[in-house]
């Protein structure tokens, strides 16, 4: 069964650096056993990108990411359809995370990286995941298309997020400082870091932040999170959009509430 999840990943995995697909494909990968059949993650972004594309979608970029022992993979991607929600300056981008170490479901992830800011932060607002339980294989093709078939469903719940945050003014200072305290309370930002997303709020180095919007202060939080771990940087998104809703009464549900219903 297909099963959606809010995190990425928790563990602190050491990123090197990006590498071709054919480097990834050269890396060794463990045995299987009864209970555990890894899946190769050349495989899995060709099967997903080939559905993608049939699907009428274009890949206009891809990275791919391993950990610096080579066990952990995400192959990030943007992607472009005419048929997806666009006007707030953004890319879409999907993830594909893999592991051939038993620790890290195989996942999907639909996210949006902000384009004036160039911040590389993949959102990933909604994810997927299956395991690497010995029929993986029987499960796979139905992975690869209820991803690509709810693409379009998750792309407008983030959407319609967003636009609800410009559309919310962000409060007294009083507030915005208690939205940042309260995203170190949760694990999303460190202590360190407090400091660097008022400071981006305060002076934003972009036009399109300098509305006093829940918007901008969001994209505070993705500012500082530029040049950090890809990885590391997505699986806290779910529970920002959690307390910027909650913090702000914006009621209704975030992306991953919105679409878990899907899977």
């Amino acid at each position: 069964m297909v099963t959606t999840n809010n995190g990425l990943n928790r563990s602190g995995y050491v990123w090197g650096k990006n590498y071709s697909l054919d480097q990834i494909s050269d890396m060794p990968v463990p045995e299987a056993t009864m209970s555990y059949q890894p899946v190769r993650q050349t495989l899995l972004f060709n099967n997903w990108s080939s559905a993608m594309q049939a699907a009428g979608y274009s890949i206009t970029s891809e990275e791919h990411w391993a950990t610096n022992n080579r066990d952990v993979f995400l192959s990030k991607i943007t992607i472009s359809a005419p048929w997806l929600p666009s006007g707030l300056g953004f890319r879409w981008q999907a993830a594909l995370i893999n592991s051939y170490n038993r620790q890290v479901a195989i996942k999907t992830a639909m996210g949006a990286e902000v384009f004036v800011c160039t911040n590389g932060c993949l959102s990933a607002e909604y994810l997927m995941k299956t395991k690497h339980t010995s029929n993986v294989f029987n499960r796979i093709d139905d992975f690869v298309s209820m991803s690509v078939r709810t693409v379009d469903f998750r792309a407008k719940a983030i959407y319609n997020q967003f636009m609800v945050y410009t559309q919310t003014d962000a409060g007294s200072d009083k507030q915005v400082d208690h939205v940042v305290c309260e995203a170190y309370r949760k694990g999303i930002i460190p202590a360190s870091g407090i400091g660097q997303v008022l400071d981006h709020w305060r002076n934003p180095e972009h036009a399109e932040f300098k509305p006093r919007n829940v918007w901008s202060l969001y994209n505070a939080f993705t500012s500082y999170d530029r040049g950090r771990s890809v990885f590391e940087r997505s699986h806290r998104t779910n529970r920002l959009h959690s307390i910027l809703n909650r913090e702000f009464a914006l009621g209704g549900e975030t992306p991953q509430e919105a679409t878990n219903s899907l899977s």
